[in-house]
């Protein structure tokens, strides 16, 4: 560890908050998979502190999904044991499902926030790098994010009430594999880093390197000053917008300044929704009804509740707020409705009929082939109807991740590419389960996390019957 702590003189590694949680007398928790980027965390860490060992508490993810995972956690474990520093490791509650990037990240987040809890962390430190800066960048440009989404990871960052220190962020991965080599430490690889079926590893693997290629000047260098920029200006604006804006008790008061800019507005609006509406098409809408009108009341429904705007009379401000829908079902909308076994009739005269069936191998079959005519029926998971479903007409920015599919998509948009006329598209209904999370609409796939899997022996299957026009 001397000969490391020698080496980790030449690394940009950011130490400033972890020193000063320590100086205090808190806890931290350090993210080990065993991987290049977290061992050579973990080991600077260990040779920048050594004197506060007691302090750390290394944190292990074990998901189960790859023949060696065990394998990765017996090599972090031993580790820790030799260098005399507190490891605990975590894993899945149950079977894992669906093999996602999402999902893997949904696990490890319940992990470190229960460590966070009852270790009593005052944070918890994680090897992000220079690599993943830019990859995440990409991703979120592809996916539509702004200066908040961009300039992600943090170098300091909450999560559902977790605090994350990322002190690598300047440090390339390939610098961190040639220390811990001449070092003589030891790390595992990940075998599914190379899997094209992953977002982050179709951007690692082939996206960039194929910018590498055509980059007139050197891509790193680049997109280092790009994201640099971006944090300079979000900063900018998030200090202007604290200055214009304040908390009632109710939702947020902001001024007309952040009522007629709409870079202000945005992340307002953003501050108050988030959580509550996973597609960024509602926000937009939102956003641009506030800008046209400030001086007009706005109620949406959004997620499991309204979206309200409200123009505070003759002080030149208005509050942006979200109230909660008071019935437990998706929606307070009267036109909600409640899907029992057998028939159901909508407010439209329309039908949706739900029969739990049991999957034969005909059956099984025609799902997996795609045979099942989905303009009228669909097979859901056994799991997914365990809350309930429900049914309810179009909202504005409704959006679900179909079948096989990496993102959300627009309802609208998928029905158009159909050649479903506008009309026609409100008319049909959406399919959610009990928190409100579509999970079907006629005429398209089923959502990703609502289909029938290979290991299922019954499935849900809804059968839409439209009114006679």
């Amino acid at each position: 560890m001397l000969e490391f702590s020698n080496r980790l003189k030449n690394f940009s590694v950011n130490f400033s908050e972890t020193g000063r949680l320590l100086s205090e007398g808190k806890k931290l928790g350090i993210a080990c998979s065993g991987g290049a980027d977290s061992m050579f965390l973990l080991c600077s860490v260990l040779a920048k502190f050594c004197n506060r060992k007691d302090q750390f508490l290394v944190l292990h993810f074990n998901h189960r999904v790859r023949s060696d995972s065990d394998l990765d956690e017996l090599h972090v474990k031993n580790f820790c044991l030799e260098e005399g520093v507190k490891f605990v490791s975590g894993r899945p509650d149950k079977a894992i499902r669906k093999k996602s990037e999402e999902e893997f990240r949904k696990m490890r987040g319940k992990f470190f926030k229960k460590c966070f809890r009852e270790e009593k962390l005052s944070a918890i430190l994680q090897g992000h790098h220079a690599g993943d800066a830019r990859e995440t960048f990409l991703m979120r440009a592809m996916r539509g994010s702004g200066l908040e989404g961009l300039r992600a990871p943090r170098e300091d960052g909450e999560l559902d009430g977790v605090r994350f220190l990322r002190p690598l962020l300047g440090v390339e991965k390939s610098d961190m594999k040639e220390a811990l080599l001449k070092s003589g430490i030891s790390w595992r690889e990940d075998s599914s880093n190379s899997e094209a079926e992953f977002f982050r590893n179709r951007v690692r693997n082939i996206l960039i390197p194929e910018m590498e290629k055509i980059s007139p000047l050197p891509l790193k260098k680049c997109m280092a000053r790009t994201r640099k920029l971006l944090i300079e200006d979000s900063d900018f604006i998030l200090k202007v917008l604290s200055c214009e804006t304040k908390q009632d008790g109710r939702g947020i008061v902001a001024s007309r300044k952040v009522l007629e800019n709409a870079a202000l507005l945005r992340r307002a609006v953003a501050g108050v929704l988030s959580g509550k509406v996973s597609n960024f098409g509602f926000s937009d809408w939102f956003v641009e009804k506030i800008l046209g009108n400030p001086n007009s009341m706005l109620k949406a429904s959004a997620g499991a509740g309204f979206a309200v705007y409200e123009p505070l009379r003759g002080k030149k401000s208005g509050r942006i707020s979200f109230e909660q829908a008071a019935s437990k079902t998706p929606s307070d909308n009267s036109n909600i409705v409640r899907l029992a076994e057998g028939r159901n009739k909508l407010p439209d005269g329309s039908e949706i009929t739900v029969r739990k069936k049991a999957l034969s191998g005909r059956l099984r079959g025609k799902i997996f082939r795609g045979e099942v005519d989905d303009s009228s029926r669909v097979y859901l998971s056994e799991s997914a109807g365990e809350k309930g479903f429900f049914a309810r007409f179009a909202r504005v920015g409704d959006s679900y991740v179909p079948l096989r599919g990496k993102s959300e998509r627009g309802v609208s948009k998928m029905l158009a590419a159909k050649k479903i006329s506008s009309l026609k598209r409100n008319k049909i209904p959406r399919v959610l389960i009990g928190e409100g999370k579509i999970a079907w609409v006629p005429n398209l796939p089923p959502a990703d996390f609502a289909a029938v899997e290979e290991g299922d022996s019954f499935a849900f299957e809804l059968t839409f019957t439209p009114t006679i026009s």
